[in-house]
């Protein structure tokens, strides 16, 4: 290929930083009354799970679940994981 012919890429265009989210012994805690299914983000975060931090707010992290997407805060210091928002999958 010569040069200038080969795939662009955008400058504007970019991958979102993905973090390695595990905790171990922490509560997971939804915030309101949240049809979040606690079991299984409990269960992926204690095995460990990608997210995505909320580049405007520490400790806050997306994340895709089997049957949805949810929005969690990690208080280290409480020891708990809470769900701001789930999103289930349609």
């Amino acid at each position: 290929m010569s040069e200038g012919t080969g795939p662009m890429k955008s400058a504007l265009v970019s991958e979102p930083d993905v973090v390695w989210l595990q905790h171990q012994d922490y509560d997971i805690v939804p915030l309101n009354t949240l049809h979040a299914p606690i079991s299984e983000l409990g269960e992926a975060i204690r095995r460990g799970i990608p997210a995505v931090p909320d580049p405007n707010r520490p400790d806050f992290y997306e994340m895709n679940l089997i049957h949805g997407w949810a929005y969690i805060h990690v208080h280290d210091a409480a020891r708990t994981v809470y769900v701001v928002a789930y999103f289930p999958e349609l």
